[in-house]
């Protein structure tokens, strides 16, 4: 099954940046956790839309059942959710039930709502999902150590088949926290570079030899949800941005300058003698961090 448009779409709108929020019990009609709506900036860096009352209001209809702890990431216009699981198993003592699903969303026709898209070969919560070249790459997967670690999904044949890998002696993790995808000179890709949440250690996937190996063993700081720009990565760490060099594999001996001036302020002031990582996230759009 391959994810071709089924219907005439709208007419074409200003580009936009969509995101999804979680709600809480509270904010939830359903009065459950792990629901998702989903927002917009558009081009103006407006949010939108908004009601009378100034309030944002989702862009799209919610997905046909809860998937928590789910990936998504942006394929052309589509826009694709990834595993998850029943958020009431999570604590379940006769386990959790775990999706393998994968749902799809034509931005150009938001009106035809969530299609069902073909499912992984295993149910991954947590996974980590990112695409190159035009397919859907997923790694890692809590509470599921089954084969394959990390699988492909090509939509021109809509299948998923797993990620090549020669056996490697290197434990994967099971939650991966960031990644990068470095190219060679003709645009191919050549090496992967992924960071474990727990480990937070840099491992690297060569696209040629099809292996594993561990970069970086101990990458240090707790990097969070990094950018990458080149080949340096980006990351919030004690109130400040730090930078790590791919190529070198070792930290810029100073933090990213610019990010301290009050016209530009993003972080907030670091009290004296009080070490913290805000909960937050470096995205690269465009030239920006």
């Amino acid at each position: 099954m391959a994810m071709e448009r089924d219907a005439v779409p709208e007419e074409e709108e200003d580009r936009r940046i969509y995101f999804r929020v979680e709600k809480s019990a509270y904010q939830s009609p359903e009065g459950k956790l792990g629901m998702y709506d989903w927002y917009a900036i558009d081009d103006k860096d407006e949010l939108l839309p908004k009601d009378k009352e100034g309030f944002l209001e989702p862009v799209f209809e919610r997905l046909p059942k809860c998937q928590y702890m789910s990936a998504f990431v942006a394929l052309g216009p589509y826009i694709c959710v990834i595993g998850g699981l029943e958020i009431e198993t999570l604590y379940s003592p006769s386990g959790r039930n775990i999706y393998s699903d994968m749902y799809y969303l034509d931005t150009r026709c938001p009106h035809n709502g969530w299609k069902q898209a073909p499912p992984l070969i295993k149910p991954r919560a947590d996974p980590h999902a990112f695409v190159v070249d035009g397919k859907i790459y997923v790694l890692a997967a809590l509470w599921n150590s089954d084969h394959p670690w990390a699988e492909v999904f090509n939509p021109c044949r809509g299948k998923w088949s797993p990620l090549p890998m020669h056996s490697s002696s290197i434990p994967l993790p099971h939650d991966i926290l960031t990644h990068a995808v470095r190219y060679d000179s003709n645009g191919k890709p050549q090496q992967l570079m992924a960071v474990g949440h727990i480990s937070q250690a840099l491992y690297s996937y060569d696209f040629g030899s099809q292996k594993w190996t561990l970069a970086d063993k101990k990458l240090g700081p707790d990097c969070g949800i990094s950018a990458f720009v080149g080949d340096i990565m980006y990351c919030f760490s004690d109130g400040e941005v730090l930078a790590y060099d791919l190529t070198k594999l070792k930290w810029f001996p100073e933090p990213v300058c610019g990010f301290e001036y009050e016209e530009v302020r993003v972080l907030p002031p670091k009290p004296e003698g009080y070490c913290y990582t805000p909960d937050s996230d470096l995205v690269h759009v465009g030239n920006g961090v």
